[in-house]
């Protein structure tokens, strides 16, 4: 591939990106598994736009579990082809990863430090019983709690974590629960997800999940599958450049070969109208 024509300096460029999730093992990269970063880091080596971690500093906002989508995840990297990289990127990219802006950034930006919060949505086709009182538990999360009971907790992370929104929301033959905060921990939202699951079946009570936010628990609450968990949003202050769409969403839709009902809701929810 020939060089650009006008080669500056290194530029810190990001870009906003949407995968589905059930064809990776996740978004970090891993060895012998299909990752996220693995496909795009793929991309990256073999057109020279950095030649490794130490030069290109690719970063990601945060890590994503396997089977987890993504509709806005930022990920960045330092290239001297800034224009190279927005071209073969849209072009080599399997249609299960979509790129749909960019920004130039400064030369520390890292994506995992600046947003000012993160959004997610968890998604099912099942029906739900009494929907008004599982939004009176989701609410409940609301504010600065310690999360070690719905969370697989690390050495040294601080299990509190300030929630600015919690709701579910029902529609035709499907219902969503959407969580806003600063930051999460290691399957927390799918450990609340499994809470407010539990409270629908009359497992738990209201008054259970509220004495677990204050930290009492026989046992951490398992995660629920990770399939219907789609990072939705990522606020982050800069200015993007939409990019055009390579492929248009029946091109995708073929090329994907779903057959999943779930899955192709996420495809639809997760990749722009072309």
């Amino acid at each position: 591939m020939e060089p650009d024509k006008t080669k500056n300096l290194p530029v810190r460029i990001a870009f906003l990106v949407s995968y589905l999730g059930s064809g990776f093992h996740g978004s970090q990269v891993q060895p012998r598994v299909r990752t996220v970063e693995g496909d795009i880091l793929r991309i990256c080596y073999k057109t020279n736009l950095f030649k490794d971690d130490g030069s290109g500093r690719f970063r990601m906002a945060g890590r994503t579990d396997r089977g987890v989508s993504a509709r806005r995840q930022i990920f960045a990297f330092t290239t001297c082809y800034p224009q190279r990289a927005i071209l073969v990127l849209q072009k080599l990219l399997p249609p299960d990863i979509y790129l749909s802006a960019y920004a130039v950034v400064d030369d520390r930006f890292n994506p995992r430090y600046v947003p000012v919060s993160r959004t997610y949505r968890y998604y099912s086709l099942s029906p739900i019983p009494d929907p008004g009182y599982v939004n009176e538990v989701a609410s409940l999360f609301i504010g600065s709690h310690a999360f070690h009971c719905f969370a697989k907790m690390e050495p040294g992370r601080d299990p509190v974590r300030h929630v600015y929104a919690s709701s579910l929301v029902t529609e035709t033959g499907r219902w969503y629960y959407e969580i806003q905060a600063e930051s999460f921990l290691w399957n927390m939202v799918r450990g609340i997800v499994t809470a407010l699951l539990w409270c629908s079946q009359g497992k738990i009570s209201k008054n259970d999940v509220h004495n677990m936010l204050s930290g009492t628990c026989p046992a951490r609450i398992p995660p629920a599958d990770p399939t219907g968990l789609v990072l939705w949003d990522i606020e982050c202050q800069l200015a993007w450049i939409p990019l055009l769409p390579v492929l248009k969403k029946e091109e995708k839709r073929r090329a994907l070969h779903m057959h999943h009902q779930l899955i192709s809701l996420l495809c639809e929810e997760i990749f722009p109208d072309t």
